[in-house]
């Protein structure tokens, strides 16, 4: 099932956004909730929008929050998605660390991206043979990347490892990323996209044109079988 949601306002959006999650959560009152978050300024915006405007009840103590890719860099930098999770949403909520499972961006890439593949195998429910988050919430960058998959690596698109390891393509910086096949086999994936520099790319990621299947948000979109896009339409 593919859903387009398009809204001409940031919050709404995102109270939309919020409302589906916590109707997904409430199909098992009696279960934890397994969540993959990104990282980026849309992250951000929809933690600061989770502690300070939110209205739904959400039984934040159910969710176990994992990481869809990190930056390979210590905990405690301010390019790490973990430190702004953090900043904006982990310490307002008092989330207990026992319930926060980090990529450590600080360690040896290759044996992290294994080790918490491993972690994922052993924690999250599995179908199809794979780890199954309930919801995946990804972003998207101009360049049509997501997660940590950029349209020069579409290799991890279908790489069946949970996460790998990857070079960003225009600075030396490395990156844990999950793989696609990880992303699309969750229960559900969100993708949020808000920014009016974001209108072409929005474009190309819904777009049936052969030349665009190479974009990784493009690819994740028509390959998914359970993916809502929010979209800001400014």
């Amino acid at each position: 099932m593919k859903n387009l949601r398009r809204y001409h306002n940031t919050d709404i959006l995102f109270k939309s956004l919020t409302q589906d999650i916590k109707e997904k959560m409430d199909l098992d009152l009696n279960s934890l909730f397994y969540l993959a978050i990104s990282g980026g300024n849309t992250a951000v915006k929809m933690f600061d929008y989770w502690i300070n405007k939110n209205l739904i009840p959400i039984s934040w103590e159910r969710i176990r929050f994992f990481w869809v890719d990190e930056r390979c860099v210590p905990p405690n930098n301010s390019e790490s998605n973990y430190f702004q999770a953090k900043k904006h949403l982990f310490e307002p909520l008092n989330v207990p660390m026992e319930h926060i499972f980090r990529i450590k961006g600080e360690k040896n890439p290759q044996e992290e991206a294994s080790e918490y593949g491993n972690l994922i195998n052993n924690l999250v429910p599995h179908k199809n043979n794979k780890p199954a988050f309930n919801t995946v919430i990804l972003g998207t960058g101009l360049d049509g990347h997501t997660a940590s998959i950029f349209p020069n690596n579409l290799s991890l698109l279908t790489n069946n490892d949970n996460y790998a390891v990857v070079q960003h393509p225009e600075k030396p910086q490395m990156r844990i990323s999950m793989t696609g096949t990880l992303i699309l086999n969750a229960d559900s994936i969100i993708l949020p996209i808000v920014g009016k520099e974001k209108k072409d790319i929005i474009k190309r990621i819904i777009s049936d044109d052969k030349e665009d299947l190479y974009l990784p948000g493009n690819y994740i979109y028509k390959t998914a079988k359970n993916i809502t896009l929010y979209l800001e339409y400014i």
